[in-house]
């Protein structure tokens, strides 16, 4: 491996901070959860996430963030639990608790 490939497989493995120093990433799951439910916290939520990426290009108001989203609120019908998508949900699930339980917050379960 040359020594430019070498660099380039590091920016690759560290790309939260080589796009935009010091970049917050947000989760899809954080973005967008408000367009399948109501509830004013999920929201609130995805407001503050979107202002979290935004914030790396730009300085976003939470007030224009919140108005451009709240058409999209509930705009959506609720997701499906993943035990109904996962063929091997349960094995998934297993694997999950043993060796990264931090992604365990955005398993669907009902």
């Amino acid at each position: 491996m040359t020594r430019k490939q070498r660099d380039d497989l590091n920016r690759m493995n560290n790309y939260e901070t080589y796009i935009v120093p010091p970049a917050e990433i947000q989760t899809y799951e954080e973005l967008f959860q408000f367009e399948y439910t109501p509830n004013q916290q999920v929201f609130e939520h995805s407001v503050k996430a979107w202002c979290k990426l935004l914030g790396n290009f730009i300085n976003a108001e939470e007030s224009i963030v919140r108005e451009t989203l709240r058409p999209s609120q509930n705009s959506l019908p609720p997701l499906p639990p993943h035990s109904e998508l996962i063929f091997n949900y349960k094995q998934v699930l297993e694997a999950m608790k043993r060796n990264d339980s931090s992604w365990m917050q955005y398993i669907r379960e009902t």
